[in-house]
């Protein structure tokens, strides 16, 4: 049956009502919970280790007190998988050898005791080394039995292991199988490709069952030596999996009684000291410690606490345990003392019954005393007064005659004890099984908080067990919390369940004592992403782009830099590019591989939502309040500095939770623009969502309209004004539609020294801008385009002279004093372009083969130079590898054959350095594509203005020849018959020439 908590059913009705459930009289009768009751005639016996005094000397080292793997090393020589090494010392820093390994394996799978005969049965006469000698093959060969060893991997047993090593002799031993059926596997750990191929998968097995782990900086390191005592913590995480084999098993509970007395047991006087322990499931377990005063001989455990190593003198009333048995002995017991066992039972729930959790406050404390024949019971009644509003009474009743107390379970602190404990005033969490029977009642402090992350994990139990919700918090800690069904969760400003909510996602949390009230989120991606354990995430919108760093707006509001390098991948829509995409007010998600570094591996950035596609100005003819649609009458689009009309009459935009309205400096609603806006004029910037036009910004103009292009000359963002160079001084505020790189942004992104095209409402001697359309930054997306003649060629590298690079959208003088050398690979794009009639792919053979160098190409017409060249214009990544390279024979644009015009290399210098100087980048939208001639008619187009580093805008369309152009996008060869309308595309070009041309 589904478990349900009771928890705050309204937000209102928090501590300050407290008050108000106080007045409620304690003699008006309540609903009343009782003390689970213990029942001792049915719990189970069990005796300590015989041997255990034996087991503690072996389990106590002399050089493991400072390591920080004592507790794993304790636990594991308890279960007898480890020993001493030398003397009384593990030497837990010493790498542990492969021999040793497999040793480990053979025990951990319970094949000690087959080792031990068979060399007890063949090592008589032996000397010591060679019965040493005889233990390591006997472990290797029972390893390979069991199926942990190959027969080939048998040998350097004495050499250190390495991880790879161990988990993949742990992954047999545990009988681990790779997930080869999912072709999708993601593999968490980084440096995956520095493993052996057939071992990835069981690798990944092993590091998903939490048994190894990646390294802090998200590598396995496969090739690390492991020392000894991280080889105990590994055997400690694999150690359960073997228990059933082992005739081992463990459990957990609280020590609700311990005391001793003298028994005779076969004639002899037996100190007997048992440990009543309540265990998880309700039922109750004694642990027997004996003394035998005759034969001394002690039933015994080792017990582990606080980092030091014991027999069971250390175990206390009210001590949280875990308590581990093989054969029906209790050989080791670990005493926490951390609420884990308290938290365990807080989870534990029974199938067959209705449990519900309660919070609230202690109010009133009331003892009676009632006199009834031979004696009297007191009873001791505590009123609760619960943050939804209800009221109970929890009774304990002591018969004093027979001397039983009923008492509750009670947990104050570090204290473990009964009704005695509390005090008015107490703020409690408890559990109620059957509407009647309070299993545990613990005392803390009302703690609220509001937590914000990143999702980790969403845990639905299909057994009704208890909802909960893991989170990365800003703060770089993992958290995890109960969600009770009736909490508030709100996605996107939606009603919303916890299902819908998927990892990755940003989530602000309103806490209170550990359960979850009301969860708000927002997504703008439909796939979330992947965060690996080890790392972190962040969202925001990016305020500002530098060459190795980005600041961003966070979503608390906070500001954070970031940094950026050649690991970095930048993705938008699926697709990978170089860093020079982002735009200030691109929103984004930074994924991080470490928590503790600022430098991001990964840049998700809100792909088309965030582009903004059109912007229209028209009059409001009609608005759907609950379709979320408004209709334009008279709609028309801007194209960079003018208004062009659109074909339709009537326009029909679509809102989501994200559009904006604004009138001055007021966000209107639908409602209020059906209302009170009808047949005004709005400006409104609109994305692409999916193909459909979505509204981003909207606002209504107030006054006339003035239009302005100008540079800004002065910014103050205390009055949100601006000054133009010709003096006008222009209003803005947060309903200005600021359009920067085809972004929508903040308007605090208005700058000095920029180009502006402004749209203005003029009222009562004031310019409010509508509309601020920003130019003048310069896209760096051709920075690694290079033009070249081939000098000399190898077999993986080219030779290019006259070499020139594009920087900041401006080719670098032609240097002709040095060779630069570049590399080509198997995938390199290679076009030869001499013909355009006949343009030839070739590969990289040819390319070596074909006679390109200058000196292979000697002049026959007795034109120009003696030696004619092949010019290229080529796409490196980085390091200098060429992407994508087209070649011309004599000349670098079609009917311009250079290399028969000029009589020396000097005026080959000054001619390509003339072409270079008269070419233009441009930038624009792709509206029609003619396959006939090879070219595209580009709108809203921009050109570079090298004297003063800014955009200009055009006013006209322009027709661009792409044929013979290098295409790039997301850092690779585009071919011209992908080109699409409607994308936007950078173009070098020499008139109508296109040089390269690079697609955002």
């Amino acid at each position: 049956m589904k478990k349900t908590l009771a928890v705050a059913l309204a937000l209102c009705m928090l501590i300050s009502n407290f008050a108000v459930y106080g007045a409620v009289d304690p003699s008006i009768p309540v609903p009343e919970l009782r003390g689970e009751a213990v029942d001792l005639t049915n719990m189970t016996s069990i005796d300590a280790y015989d041997k255990g005094v034996e087991l503690l000397y072996n389990s106590v080292f002399t050089d493991t007190s400072n390591n920080s793997y004592k507790r794993e090393i304790t636990r594991i020589a308890a279960q007898g998988i480890i020993n001493r090494r030398d003397g009384e010392q593990f030497s837990p820093t010493l790498y542990v050898s492969r021999g040793d390994t497999l040793k480990y394996m053979v025990r951990l799978l319970g094949n000690e005791g087959a080792v031990n005969q068979t060399v007890l049965t063949n090592s008589q006469g032996m000397d010591s080394n060679s019965i040493r000698s005889l233990y390591q093959d006997e472990y290797a060969n029972s390893a390979v039995n069991s199926g942990v060893l190959t027969q080939e991997e048998i040998g350097n047993l004495s050499e250190p292991a390495t991880k790879e090593d161990i988990a993949v002799w742990l992954s047999r031993a545990l009988g681990l199988q790779p997930d080869y059926n999912n072709q999708d596997i993601l593999f968490t750990y980084k440096d995956w490709e520095n493993v052996v191929p057939e071992n990835r998968a069981i690798i990944e097995e092993l590091l998903k069952s939490d048994i190894m782990e990646v390294d802090n900086d998200g590598n396995f390191k496969a090739d690390r030596f492991v020392t000894r005592g991280e080889m105990a913590y590994i055997l400690d995480k694999a150690s359960p999996s073997t228990f059933a084999q082992r005739a081992m098993t463990s459990n957990t509970g609280i020590v609700i009684g311990y005391n001793s007395n003298t028994v005779v047991e076969n004639g002899q006087s037996v100190v007997n000291t048992p440990i009543i322990v309540k265990n998880l499931d309700g039922t109750m377990t004694t642990i027997n410690v004996k003394f035998n005063q005759e034969t001394n001989k002690k039933n015994e455990f080792v017990s582990y606490e606080n980092g030091v190593a014991s027999d069971s003198r250390i175990i206390n009333i009210g001590d949280e345990i875990q308590y581990i048995s093989m054969n029906n002995q209790v050989f080791f017991v670990e005493v926490f003392g951390d609420n884990t066992v308290l938290e365990k039972m807080r989870q534990m729930r029974n199938d067959d019954t209705n449990t519900k959790t309660y919070f609230g406050t202690v109010n009133k404390i009331i003892n009676e005393r009632t006199y009834m024949g031979k004696g009297y019971t007191e009873t001791t009644r505590v009123r609760l007064n619960n943050y939804d509003g209800s009221v109970f009474d929890v009774v304990v009743d002591y018969d004093a005659v027979n001397n039983i107390k009923n008492d509750i379970n009670v947990f104050k602190g570090n204290i473990y004890g009964g009704v005695d404990l509390l005090t008015e005033g107490d703020a409690v969490e408890y559990k109620v099984r059957d509407n009647s029977t309070l299993e545990y009642l613990n005392v803390s402090d009302i703690n609220e908080e509001t937590v914000r992350g990143n999702i980790r994990n969403i845990k639905i139990p299909e057994d009704g067990g208890l909802d909960s919700i893991t989170v990365y918090d800003y703060d770089n800690n993992i958290r995890e919390y109960y969600v009770p069904d009736y909490a508030s969760i709100d996605i996107n400003s939606k009603y919303g369940q916890l299902k819908d909510l998927q990892f990755g996602q940003e989530v602000e949390l309103e806490v209170k004592d550990g359960m979850v009230l009301v969860i708000k989120s927002e997504t703008f991606v439909e796939n979330p992403g992947y965060i690996p354990e080890y790392g972190k995430q962040r969202i925001g919108s990016v305020e500002k782009v530098y060459e190795d760093r980005i600041t961003v707006s966070l979503e608390d509001g906070s500001i954070d830099t970031f940094f950026l390098n050649n690991y970095t991948v930048i993705q938008k829509d699926n697709l990978t590019y170089e860093p020079k995409v982002l735009r200030d007010g691109d929103k984004v998600k930074l994924y991080f591989n470490d928590i503790y570094t600022d430098t991001a591996s990964k840049v998700v950035i809100e792909g088309k939502e965030q582009l903004i596609t059109n912007v229209y100005t028209g009059i409001i003819d009609d608005v759907d309040p609950f379709g979320k649609k408004i209709f334009l009458r008279e709609p028309y689009e801007l194209d960079n500095t003018k208004w062009n009309e659109v074909d339709d009459y009537r326009k029909e935009l679509i809102f989501d939770n994200e559009s904006e309205i604004y009138f001055m400096e007021d966000m209107v609603n639908l409602d209020r623009l059906d209302k009170e806006f009808k047949n005004e004029v709005v400006y409104v910037a609109v994305k692409d969502s999916y193909g459909k036009e979505k509204v981003a910004k909207m606002n209504i103009q107030s006054g006339g309209e003035r239009t302005f292009e100008d540079e800004i000359q002065n910014v103050n963002g205390v009055l949100k004004e601006f000054e133009l160079e010709n003096k006008s001084n222009i209003n803005y505020g947060n309903g200005t539609i600021v359009v920067k790189q085809d972004r929508l942004v903040e308007p605090s992104n208005i700058m000095k020294k920029r180009t502006a095209f402004i749209i203005a409402g003029h009222n009562s001697g004031n310019n409010n801008a509508n509309i601020v359309r920003m130019f003048g930054e310069s896209n760096e997306v051709f920075k690694n385009i290079h033009i070249g003649t081939i000098e000399e060629l190898d077999i993986r590298s080219v030779e290019m002279a006259n070499h020139s690079k594009m920087r900041y959208n401006e080719y670098d003088e032609v240097n002709d004093d040095y060779l630069k050398k570049f590399y080509y690979y198997n995938d390199t794009l290679i076009k030869d372009i001499t013909d355009p009639r006949k343009e030839l792919e070739i590969s990289p053979y040819k390319f070596f083969h074909g006679g390109y160098t200058r000196e292979e190409n000697k002049d026959e017409d007795d034109k120009g130079l003696n030696y004619e060249r092949y010019y290229a214009v080529f796409y490196t990544n980085d390091s200098d590898g060429i992407e994508a390279m087209n070649i011309r024979k004599e000349g670098l644009l079609r009917n311009y054959n250079i290399d028969d015009e000029v009589g020396s290399s000097k005026d080959l210098v000054k001619e390509l350095n003339n072409i270079l100087k008269k070419s233009v980048v441009t930038k624009g939208k792709i509206v029609e594509r003619d396959d006939k001639w090879k070219r595209v008619k580009i709108t809203d187009t921009q050109d570079w203005v090298k004297s003063t580093g800014e955009w200009s805008s055009n006013r006209n369309d322009m027709y661009v020849d792409v044929a013979d152009a290098v295409i790039i996008r997301n850092g690779r060869p585009y071919e011209y018959d992908n080109l699409r309308e409607g994308q936007r595309v950078y173009i070098s070009r020499y008139k109508e020439d296109a040089i390269a041309i690079v697609l955002e």
